[in-house]
């Protein structure tokens, strides 16, 4: 898989959005134990073989937090090239308190789910 990283360049980004970035791009590179510069960009190319073989649940704002994880733990490749993104007056799709709960909600499940696979 590669994904766009758009954090090379974060002057004209929100200061919420490139702060959230941040803190959970920096989550996930600990737990998978791979740097992830941009976890949250939507800018993704994949193989549809490898997408179709994995179970994904998530279909909210921590759906591209769930792939990128789906893809590491099964032992697929992922890349992170430099994007340009250019912000303009669009309005955000996120909904800030029950996307964050969410997100938690599937953060704790996912640690679970590297621990148990790092035992097996």
């Amino acid at each position: 898989m590669i994904v766009g990283n758009r954090m090379g360049d974060v002057r004209d980004m929100p200061f919420v959005r490139k702060c959230t970035n941040r803190y959970m791009s920096w989550t996930i590179s600990r737990v998978i134990g791979q740097r992830v510069p941009d976890s949250q960009c939507g800018f993704r190319l994949m193989s549809l073989e490898a997408w179709s073989a994995l179970t994904i649940a998530a279909n909210h704002f921590e759906i591209e937090s769930e792939i990128l994880l789906a893809f590491v733990l099964s032992g697929y490749l992922v890349e992170f090239v430099p994007i340009q993104v250019i912000y303009k007056n669009e309005q955000s799709k996120i909904h800030p308190l029950p996307d964050t709960i969410r997100w938690f909600r599937w953060w704790r499940q996912a640690r679970a789910a590297v621990r148990e696979k790092r035992r097996t």
